[in-house]
């Protein structure tokens, strides 16, 4: 039978033995490199845009840094470079940058999940973070995707976390929608909705999603958001975070939008917007 000071024994030494465990699988941390967790960089959205913007300010406020990028796999730097010039107007002067490939980066996406979607993509990004980190340990692990889960592993590895969160990945409007049982709303399905138990039971799924998201986020050293919007919702999720939330709006192209002719199409005096009546 266990005698108390054993317990008390184990309580004490097994989460530093796994600590220890988890820590070796990793590298030695690489200073002086900054790694942006963002497995489909070679995308041309607004999030896209975002990261390059961030790496040009960095190498330019801190050129003695190197950047890396963790990406799908068949995606290469010098393409990278490349499409943020030619679709973001944002040039990289300063190269190489180093690519660590994700080769399970299509687990993140939604379809190959069709029920508990949230909960099992959230597990798909911890091991598509962990087959990243295992390649290299940055000095500041950077997310700009809004996939937090992984934050207590890279914090783990030894990483400083910082995050950018464009949309937080639940938030207290989802939570209202289940619990008002709002047809269509966060895919709610119809017959969820007109089930008692059945939205009880979503709603409880949602608030641990919830709580896990909370407590994963919490991890970040820094974070930032692209709005107040943002940052109110990811704050009623979250909790109290080690810093507040710092408002970085997204960039704009402003330079591409001055260069419109808005000559064309202008309405002249004396004449009504939209046409006679």
């Amino acid at each position: 039978m266990l005698t108390t000071p054993l317990l008390i024994s184990l309580f004490i030494t097994l989460p530093i033995a796994l600590c220890f465990y988890f820590v070796n699988l990793f590298g030695p941390v690489q200073k002086g490199v900054i790694a942006f967790f963002h497995p489909f960089a070679d995308g041309g959205g607004g999030g896209e845009r975002v990261l390059w913007c961030a790496i040009q300010a960095l190498q330019s406020r801190y050129p003695n840094y190197k950047i890396a990028i963790f990406v799908r796999e068949g995606v290469q730097a010098e393409q990278l470079v490349k499409d943020s010039a030619a679709r973001f107007n944002v040039a990289i002067d300063k190269f190489p940058i180093r690519v660590v490939h994700l080769r399970n980066a299509a687990r993140l996406l939604p379809e190959h999940y069709p029920s508990f979607t949230m909960a099992r993509q959230a597990i798909a990004s911890v091991q598509v973070a962990f087959s990243g980190l295992r390649q290299l340990v940055p000095e500041v692990f950077v997310d700009t995707t809004g996939w937090a889960f992984p934050y207590p592993l890279a914090s783990l590895a030894g990483s400083k976390v910082a995050c950018y969160v464009h949309y937080p990945t639940v938030s207290s409007d989802m939570l209202e929608s289940v619990r008002r049982r709002q047809t269509g709303a966060v895919h709610n399905a119809v017959h969820i909705t007109r089930s008692r138990w059945r939205s009880l039971a979503k709603l409880s799924y949602y608030r641990l999603l919830a709580r896990v998201y909370g407590w994963c986020s919490r991890r970040a050293d820094v974070a930032m958001a692209n709005s107040n919007w943002t940052i109110n919702h990811v704050t009623k999720i979250w909790g109290n975070t080690l810093r507040p939330i710092c408002l970085v709006f997204p960039p704009v192209d402003t330079v591409s939008l001055t260069s419109i002719d808005t000559s064309r199409g202008r309405v002249h005096d004396g004449e009504k917007e939209g046409g006679e009546e």
